[in-house]
């Protein structure tokens, strides 16, 4: 094994660390939300604001840290965002009135955008051009069940422990810790053909925002990424409070039953991964995980209207095994059609736009329909029809990657370096 190829895997572990903490801004405060609502007097449409803003500015610094990781690097992304983290706990854990909280929410959003985009670029880098980059981002999303079982499960018995307040700035001591390693052990991708690239290719950004939007596997990817992220914010984010005023479960149980959503999807979000790398028909298998996504969420959709909530509880790892299937799909299928040079921006607007409309529309519908009409029923039935529109018919639209002649003799890499200068040249 090269020192090349033994820093690639380090560097994935690192990162992975680094996704780790996402669930600590997003996810980490919901178990304790019937206590954060009593002590800062918050009806369900202000709860539901404070993990859509989260989302809000997730969303947004996830297409600008996209367009930042070729101007700054990876690692530094990585480091803002860690330590962004930190700070919105900290101001959460204080804070004593809503304006405070949202504030303190707004920050936190800003560490989990960056720490999307950052990670995943850094690893797409790092694995460009190597057999393993489906594995290496399959990979790198099961942090999302790992972080959910960490926010939703062991956070809970935290919070049950010591209260929310402390909590919470236990949690951003957690993020400092990261912070300290990721300085340390983190590098940027060697220079070469990939840094002269982005080195040539870095002038004209909005140039580069429209390349990436007139790319259809972009524009599929992010209307996935909508779906997962809609999913994953609203039943993290509301679920814990149903299961608790509702069906009468603990805060330690219902987090768990939760995480679960997110903690069996790492399984197909690995397995669909290293099996799109081996067979290269990463649109089959997206398609399929869309349309098996609206089934699993029809069901759990019925169950609660019918009060049935040992079925809503088993149908919670079904959807997560269905929706992170696709993940890594669309992820690899937007970075394949687009050259090095974007690879940043696209991953930004995949996942940014996917966190901004999912992430912050989902939640907040859910928490102004439950104020509306006094059920949650109706917030889940619109994110199901949502998850057939954008999740299974839109994906239709994708295209499997087929390098060119060029490509397949020399390398992706070389293809558009040659490209490159001549751009430049003419220029």
């Amino acid at each position: 094994m090269t020192t090349d190829s033994r820093t690639r895997w380090v560097i994935l572990a690192v990162s992975y660390l680094s996704i780790i903490t996402i669930g600590l801004s997003w996810l980490g405060w919901t178990v304790a939300l019937n206590d954060i609502a009593n002590d800062l007097s918050l009806n369900y449409t202000q709860a539901g604001l404070l993990s859509s803003v989260t989302a809000l500015t997730g969303g947004i610094s996830l297409v600008l840290g996209g367009i930042a990781t070729d101007k700054i690097g990876c690692k530094m992304v990585i480091l803002l965002g860690l330590a962004a983290g930190f700070g919105g706990l900290i101001l959460f854990a204080f804070a004593d009135s809503f304006p405070v909280a949202i504030v303190a929410k707004l920050i936190c959003g800003v560490s989990v955008g960056l720490l999307y985009v950052g990670p995943f670029t850094m690893v797409l880098n790092w694995f460009r051009n190597t057999r393993h980059s489906g594995t290496a981002v399959g990979t790198l999303l099961t942090g999302d069940g790992v972080y959910s079982l960490v926010a939703l499960y062991l956070c809970a018995l935290l919070i049950i422990s010591v209260g929310w307040r402390p909590g919470l700035a236990i949690q951003a001591g957690i993020v400092l810790v990261i912070f300290i390693v990721s300085l340390l052990l983190l590098k940027n991708p060697p220079a070469g053909i990939a840094e002269e690239s982005a080195r040539l290719g870095r002038a004209r950004v909005a140039g580069q925002i429209l390349h990436c939007l007139r790319r259809t596997n972009v524009l599929t990817g992010a209307a996935y990424l909508v779906v997962n992220w809609g999913i994953v914010g609203l039943i993290s984010s509301w679920m814990p409070t149903i299961l608790i005023n509702d069906a009468g479960w603990s805060e330690s149980s219902a987090g768990l039953l939760v995480s679960l959503l997110a903690a069996t999807g790492i399984l197909t979000a690995f397995l669909f991964g290293a099996l799109s790398d081996k067979y290269k028909r990463r649109k089959k298998l997206l398609v399929l995980a869309g349309f098996a996504t609206f089934l699993s969420m029809a069901i759990l959709t019925l169950a609660l209207a019918n009060g049935w909530y040992g079925l809503v509880v088993v149908m919670l790892p079904v959807v997560g095994l269905c929706v992170y299937a696709g993940v890594p799909l669309a992820i690899v299928l937007a970075a394949e059609s687009v050259d090095g040079r974007h690879t940043g921006i696209a991953n930004g607007i995949v996942l940014g736009g996917g966190f901004l409309v999912g992430g912050f529309a989902f939640p907040y519908v859910l928490g102004v329909i439950k104020d509306t009409t006094g059920s949650f029923v109706g917030g889940i039935l619109a994110a199901t029809v949502g998850t057939l529109v954008l999740g299974c018919l839109v994906q239709l639209l994708a295209r499997d990657f087929v390098p060119s002649t060029r490509e397949k003799r020399y390398g992706p890499e070389r293809n558009e370096l040659d490209l490159l200068r001549s751009e430049h040249a003419s220029e």
